[in-house]
């Protein structure tokens, strides 16, 4: 809804019940109301002039005209994104509503990356020094998550991935297949880093070190974890009265028994067949904690008691949730 001329605004056609109502302008800062009643009239509303950054984009400069996204962190910490910053014909940008204080700047977009830089002060929009962004082509890495013995897949596995010049990490759980992708990353050294979804934080199993080039989708890296073995979990999901319970989405939770692996582990697995069974693979060391769980829309959710799966046990089999009416 756009304000009149005179800045007056009207909402109709709302139900009864209270909203959240909030009001912004071109270079004025975002203003929120919250409890804010169907049919009360006269709410007045004043928007604080905001602060701006400008900014000059240098390296692989996006066509004029184009658009990318960008992250801003001010002195607390807190993160805000800005998508769509237009470029124009000299790789000049301006963003505007801010309040008064210093920011880290990045640009962070799927065709463009930047690093941060540090201490830029908000000021005044015709009044701001422009800061230069130096931005690379955004590269990518993706791969799978093996155990070196056997070849099977990792799934849930703790990836990480380390820039070597810097401390900036990400982490990310490979999926059931064990894959992985890291993605809308600056180009560089890096380290890449795994372990079983159970082992405490400070172990990994496999590193591989990795240089990615400006624009370079980096594919079909294997990170090979030591030790571990792949265990079975088959079951059925079913109502009360017996009949199966099909697309019903399943969840593992993994913990190793032992005080140093205490870190548990949940898996998101493939939603039961027309039959109601489920099977999955997980990777684990030594004697393991599991708990499964079922929940489908209409059913009240069902997790198991947990079931201890010894340390050369290689299946478990049997597991029956069943699922009341919600």
């Amino acid at each position: 809804v756009a304000t009149a001329p005179a800045g007056s605004f009207r909402i109709t056609t709302l139900a009864e019940s209270t909203y959240a109502l909030t009001l912004s302008a071109p270079g004025y800062r975002e203003e929120d109301l919250r409890g804010i009643a169907a049919g009360i009239e006269g709410i007045k509303v004043v928007l604080k002039k905001g602060f701006a950054i400008k900014g000059k984009i240098v390296g692989d400069v996006p066509p004029p005209g184009s658009a990318f996204d960008l992250e801003l962190k001010d002195i607390h910490g807190h993160c805000q994104r800005r998508s769509d910053v237009e470029v124009d014909s000299e790789g000049g940008f301006l963003i505007v509503g801010l309040e008064k204080a210093k920011y880290r700047l990045r640009v962070r977009d799927d065709g463009y990356v930047s690093d941060w830089i540090a201490d830029i002060p908000a000021g005044p929009p015709d009044g701001s020094a422009p800061v230069t962004v130096e931005v690379r082509q955004a590269s990518s890495v993706s791969g799978r998550v093996l155990l070196a013995r056997t070849g099977a897949p990792v799934a849930s596995a703790d990836v990480e991935l380390f820039r070597e010049d810097s401390d900036a990490s990400a982490g990310d759980y490979a999926e059931e297949n064990g894959g992985f992708r890291f993605s809308r990353l600056v180009p560089g050294a890096y380290e890449l880093k795994a372990r079983l979804p159970t082992d405490p934080h400070q172990t990994f199993r496999s590193t591989k070190k990795i240089t990615l080039v400006p624009g370079q989708e980096l594919t079909g890296i294997d990170l090979l974890v030591e030790g571990g073995r792949e265990i079975s979990v088959r079951g059925v999901v079913t109502e009360e009265n017996g009949d199966p319970i099909p697309d019903a989405r399943i969840e593992i939770a993994a913990e190793a028994t032992s005080p140093l692996r205490s870190r548990a582990t949940f898996y998101c697995l493939p939603e039961s067949t027309s039959t109601g069974s489920f099977a999955a693979s997980l990777a684990i060391e030594g004697e393991a904690k599991i708990i499964v769980a079922a929940q489908k829309e209409g059913y009240a959710p069902v997790a198991s008691e947990p079931l201890i799966v010894g340390a050369e046990q290689a299946s478990l089999e049997g597991v029956t949730l069943i699922l009341p009416a919600g």
